[in-house]
């Protein structure tokens, strides 16, 4: 009798020390009222339903990752191409979880200036001429998904006839729901000029930590410049 005494007693404290244990855990996962509301908002401003929304901030307190924010699933999104009401030309890709990265070039703010030199005429009578080319300055490169919202400004120029180039990036910033950000690298130009093979091209990058540090993950944000095409691109790793 004694021996199933102590045996029932035994099995209640293991029962006991792991349905504690378990609840720890999850409650490791579980998102604050601040961090709710902020992947609410984050899931608004990229039109997401509330029923995605739902579904995705319960998919993170179980300890995953939206599938715009998983490196294992960033081959699995579908990706098109609109212009917006305000006239912004906005990439968008959608996750078979509904989640969603969208990535936006945007000029409207900045200052454009389009210089095409005069003809030169030197003192030996030959005259040369030079190519048009436009500049742009404060251009926002911003990308965002429902845990991330990431930005920086550009300054580059499109050459006629010639290959662009990045001549300044500036001020990167972060926001992050469900997690927090480290190991921030501002804006640096990896590629200043187009060469015949490759963009032009500038990144900022940043790591995410998920709320209970069981997870980190690099972002990195492109700006790319091809031809008279400029693009952003955002990679997770």
């Amino acid at each position: 009798m004694k021996k199933v005494v102590a045996f029932l007693m035994s099995a209640v404290m293991l029962f006991s020390i792991s349905s504690v244990s378990f609840a720890s855990e999850s409650n490791e996962n579980l998102l604050s009222s601040e961090d709710k509301a902020k992947i609410s908002r984050f899931a608004d401003d990229l039109g997401l339903s509330n029923e995605v929304k739902e579904t995705l901030i319960k998919k993170i307190e179980s300890g995953e990752l939206p599938d715009s924010d998983n490196p294992e699933k960033k081959d699995t999104g579908v990706t098109y191409e609109f212009v917006n009401s305000e006239n912004l030309k906005i990439k968008r890709t959608v996750f078979p979880d509904g989640s969603v990265i969208q990535s936006v070039l945007d000029t409207t703010d900045a200052n454009e200036q389009i210089v095409t030199p005069m003809i030169v005429d030197n003192s030996t009578g030959w005259v040369e001429s030079g190519s048009g080319y436009k500049k742009y300055y404060n251009a926002t490169v911003k990308e965002e998904t429902v845990m991330v919202k990431a930005k920086f400004f550009a300054d580059y120029v499109l050459v006629n006839g010639g290959y662009p180039y990045i001549s300044k990036v500036f001020d990167g910033y972060v926001e992050a729901a469900g997690g927090y950000v480290n190991n921030e690298t501002p804006p640096t130009i990896d590629n200043q000029s187009q060469t015949s093979t490759a963009p032009a091209k500038a990144t900022y990058s940043f790591t995410f930590v998920k709320i209970n540090g069981s997870f980190s993950s690099t972002y990195k944000l492109h700006l790319y410049i091809f031809n008279t095409t400029a693009s952003s691109q955002l990679d997770t790793y």
